[in-house]
């Protein structure tokens, strides 16, 4: 039944946004970036050796973002996922990261949106775009 009502979603979605938005590389990998920054923040695993609703759904943004860039025409999806994914880890264990805490509690997703917003990410976004996308817009 979650899975009908994920599709049936995702279908209102993809209706309702403009065709052209869905192939924006850029905004995708930052898309991707988000959701493995999100993912890592939380885990992949629970006690139990399950994967959590979240995470898992969180998985599933975060592979639908690199297979619309892939669609756009982005060349080495693996390549480019472990650049992604090298650079939200390095963002991650730095020391203001460390800083951002609430009560003694980390406020991990506003790590993920300083990350998303952050020219520094967005510039290697373009980077990565420019190297690997030659026919990107």
């Amino acid at each position: 039944m979650k899975c009908f009502v994920l599709l049936v979603l995702l279908c209102i979605f993809c209706i309702n946004t403009n065709a052209d938005d869905r192939f924006d590389v850029r905004k995708n990998l930052k898309h991707y970036g988000f959701g493995f920054c999100l993912q890592k923040s939380y885990g992949y695993v629970d006690e139990t050796g399950q994967m959590p609703t979240l995470p898992y759904h969180l998985h599933v943004f975060q592979q639908g973002s690199m297979k619309f860039s892939v669609m756009a025409g982005l060349k080495n999806e693996e390549q480019v996922a472990k650049i992604i994914q090298s650079y939200v880890s390095q963002f991650m264990s730095s020391p203001q990261r460390k800083a951002t805490t609430k009560q003694g509690f980390r406020v991990l997703v506003q790590d993920c949106m300083q990350l998303y917003d952050s020219k520094e990410y967005h510039d290697e976004v373009e980077r990565i775009v420019k190297k690997y996308c030659k026919d990107c817009k």
